[in-house]
């Protein structure tokens, strides 16, 4: 069985694998999302419509992981609160970094 305090530092330590892992699959999505558009751009005999499902394909994976991204910020804001709120937190000021103003946060939800 999992003691609370193994479980605040695992959920610590896998939120931030999380965060970590969804900021790199970002990258290299957005990544290459451009290098598909500049090789689009260079191809002047393909179709006009040639590769276009491609880009809206890796444009709707892009929008997946900013999506992704948001909500692991909200979890990672909730644990902690759950964590100040039991008083086993050991870091007192909330999670901000990339955290979304309260009013972007309502419209995205």
């Amino acid at each position: 069985m999992l003691t609370i305090p193994a479980a605040a530092a695992r959920l610590r330590r896998e939120v931030n694998d999380a965060e970590t892992k969804v900021a790199d699959a970002l990258i290299a999505t957005t990544a290459l999302l451009h290098t598909s558009a500049l090789a689009r751009s260079a191809a002047v005999d393909l179709h006009p419509m040639g590769g276009h499902a491609e880009l809206r394909r890796l444009t709707k994976s892009v929008d997946g992981l900013v999506t992704l991204r948001a909500e692991l910020i909200r979890v990672h804001s909730g644990y902690e609160k759950t964590g100040r709120e039991m008083g086993i937190l050991d870091e007192p000021k909330p999670y901000i970094a990339g955290a979304i103003p309260e009013e972007l946060e309502e419209r995205a939800a």
